[in-house]
């Protein structure tokens, strides 16, 4: 795996298991789970963006 994919690897990983441990084990509360996802998301962004530039 490149370097420049690691961003876009910890955004989706991020995403799946706070999707999943909300759905599965607990819920999490709104606010935090906002929080959780535009943290993935930046982090997918960053991954594309370097890739791109790349």
């Amino acid at each position: 795996m490149k370097n420049k994919n690691i961003f876009l690897v910890i955004g989706i990983l991020i995403f799946v298991i706070s999707y999943m441990i909300n759905r599965f084990v607990v819920k999490i509360i709104d606010p935090v789970y906002i929080v959780i996802l535009l943290v993935s998301i930046f982090f997918v962004i960053v991954g594309m963006v370097s890739i791109r530039i790349s």
